[in-house]
């Protein structure tokens, strides 16, 4: 998760000199990896386990257990077509021998930090498993474990969480059959059939496919994540991850809509624009840090070991964003630990409401990371994922992630679809007695799950006024 983190970091360093908001899903686009990495060989695994932070591939997909035991039964999504999805996970599971990966997808449009680091928190308890059934089969969604709504949302009832729902899917083709040892092991850690496709003759159909499985898994937030002509006739299998989140605010923590009223936002460009400024006299969980501060709301219901809470990063200075997520790129551990916030009563407390979407190509991110996805450009390192002809000389990886997110009085609504495509070439300061947290100026925002410590989204608002 460190790694991803990081990605979604360095993207930020940069979209802020372009005013841009972004919001990403380092947690998406850490599952999609990890998929890669069960089926890499070679020295395609040995870059996997190197980004990933990971001993072996066993660790991988045991992580890859405890990401999918977090989301489960959070909700049933809605009918994902010819696309498989989460459920319930055996975290006991006995990897098979496979070692795991895959892409070219056009895409859509330092210092020490003074914090002491602690340890992430324990394991969630151990899930059952629940067998998907045989492939190819007419998709069926999993009965909730907790109570939906019926428009699909979280219920209402004060003990019922989140919705959280997680699906994943991988489309190979049928020139490329997957080894039965990789068919098993994303169908028992994954929740996940692969389906067989014709990138050859009917690559533009697959584009349709993936796009309104995307759309199902995100609830409809997230259209077209695949633009036409993204697979080719030389694609050879597409991975992908949809994730999804709806949670409304602790009763303890909401808002009242009654007192939401127009304040200025400072932009970094020193103009400012009217936005609509939610309030409260609740109190919250603030802490002071060096130069910025932090602020933490829960999420209604916190049972069946979920625990999710938004937090707000906002710095000193109206001009300050960059600086603080510098900070954080040579700290990410920061963000994945347990903050300790204490509950105050602010003195003046503003948050903007905010709605937007976003994408981008996560394999150029890593490019300047210095972590290309070129390491895994050897056909042979796939060669336990699937079955690959001799006369192919090359593979060309690709992974792009679009995300959307609104956080109004209510609550948060938030989306991210990651795909990873390949295609085969033939060729701590105490603080003062008396808090404010007036966010009115470009600041940082995370959602987490306390439990496990999974930081599923993140991202900046530097204009809340606009869409993109």
């Amino acid at each position: 998760m460190e790694f991803c983190t990081r990605i979604s970091n360095q993207l930020m360093l940069k979209q802020i000199d372009d005013d841009r908001n972004i919001v990403t899903s380092p947690l998406s686009i850490n599952v999609v990896l990890n998929m890669v990495a069960a089926g890499s060989t070679g020295g395609g695994l040995e870059y996997m386990l190197r980004i990933l932070g990971s001993k072996n591939i066993d660790e991988i997909n045991f992580k890859s257990s405890e990401m999918m035991a977090v989301t489960a039964g959070g909700g049933s999504s809605n009918k994902a077509k010819d696309g498989p999805t989460s459920g319930r996970v055996d975290r006991g599971f006995h990897r098979p021998e496979v070692h795991g990966g895959l892409a070219g997808l056009t895409p859509p449009s330092t210092g020490n930090l003074d914090w002491p680091y602690q340890p992430p928190s324990p394991p969630l308890p151990p899930l059952p498993f629940s067998p998907l059934g045989i492939l190819n089969r007419p998709y069926q969604p999993f009965p909730p474990v907790m109570p939906v709504a019926k428009d699909g949302g979280p219920s209402n009832n004060a003990e019922d969480g989140p919705t959280v729902v997680m699906v994943n899917g991988v489309w190979v083709d049928q020139r490329f059959p997957l080894r039965q040892s990789y068919k098993e092991l994303i169908r028992g850690v994954h929740k996940c059939e692969a389906k067989t496709v014709d990138f050859l003759h009917k690559a533009s159909e697959v584009v349709d496919e993936i796009n309104s499985w995307a759309d199902d898994a995100s609830r409809g937030l997230i259209k077209d994540v695949l633009q036409p002509g993204s697979l080719s006739s030389e694609t050879a299998i597409v991975l992908g991850n949809g994730l999804y989140f709806k949670g409304l605010w602790d009763s303890n923590y909401k808002f009242d809509a009654s007192r939401t009223e127009n304040r200025d936002f400072y932009l970094s460009s020193d103009n400012t624009v009217l936005v609509p400024f939610m309030t409260s006299h609740k109190i919250y969980y603030f802490g002071s840090f060096d130069g910025f501060k932090v602020l933490r709301i829960p999420y209604k219901g916190r049972k069946l070991n979920k625990n999710f809470s938004m937090y707000f990063f906002l710095p000193n200075e109206k001009d300050g964003l960059k600086i603080l997520v510098e900070k954080f790129n040579t700290c990410p551990l920061f963000l994945l630990q347990s903050l300790n916030l204490r509950e105050v009563r602010l003195d003046e407390f503003w948050i903007p409401k905010f709605k937007f979407s976003f994408d981008f190509d996560v394999s150029k991110v890593m490019e300047d990371m210095g972590e290309p996805l070129t390491f895994l450009q050897n056909p042979k390192d796939w060669s336990d994922m699937m079955h690959i002809p001799e006369d192919v000389p090359i593979m060309k990886p690709n992974m792009i992630q679009k995300a959307y997110i609104e956080v109004d009085e209510k609550g948060t609504e938030a989306a991210a679809i990651t795909i990873m495509g390949m295609q085969c070439a033939c060729s701590c300061m105490p603080p003062p007695k008396i808090e404010s947290f007036v966010a009115d100026h470009p600041f940082m925002f995370m959602i987490k799950e306390e439990t496990s410590n999974s930081v599923f989204f993140t991202g900046a608002v530097v204009n809340p006024t606009s869409s993109s």
